[in-house]
């Protein structure tokens, strides 16, 4: 396996490409495409996983098949069916949060729909907005953190801060 400060040294450049870094690079393609994901299959699927978490560009791999919708193969660590339903998840997440932008737009207010979470100009208004489609809204913590493309830490940190917030006013 080479790994990105390996073939620096080896070929006198930096890395061009995040695959010119990836693990698997040097290891037979064919652990990487089982047949299956079930029976003899679940090993070489296993086997597969052992060499993309010890892989640097992991999450750039992923992000690869994910953008080009890859149908086969273990990618960033994650195999078809895995991927297929993280995209499912992340699709009823966001139109979960646009039924709640719409609702929060109908209400007359003027803060900025949930479905323009992505372009909320501040953390304030992320956690404004955040706060909002929980707690008014029962919007699951889960679709709140996929409308905004972050983890649910960081969802429950905004939560915690504009009810401490509001608790100080």
């Amino acid at each position: 396996m080479i790994t990105q400060p390996t073939l620096a040294a080896r070929t006198g450049r930096g890395v061009q490409d995040w695959r010119d870094a990836a693990a698997c690079r040097g290891t037979d393609p064919e652990l990487f495409y089982p047949v299956s994901e079930m029976g003899p299959g679940r090993r070489q699927v296993e086997q597969a996983k052992q060499v993309c978490g010890r892989c640097l560009v992991r999450e750039q791999c992923l992000e690869y098949a994910l953008n080009r919708g890859e149908p086969y193969g273990v990618w960033g660590g994650t195999t078809a069916g895995e991927r297929r339903a993280r995209t499912r998840r992340a699709a009823r997440a966001h139109h979960a949060v646009r039924r709640a932008g719409a609702a929060e737009t109908s209400g007359g207010g003027d803060a900025p729909a949930l479905a323009e979470c992505p372009r909320a100009v501040t953390i304030a208004d992320k956690r404004r907005l955040a706060r909002r489609a929980i707690d008014r809204h029962g919007q699951p913590r889960t679709a709140v953190a996929a409308a905004f493309g972050v983890c649910l830490r960081t969802v429950d940190r905004w939560i915690a801060a504009e009810r401490a917030q509001a608790e100080s006013r």
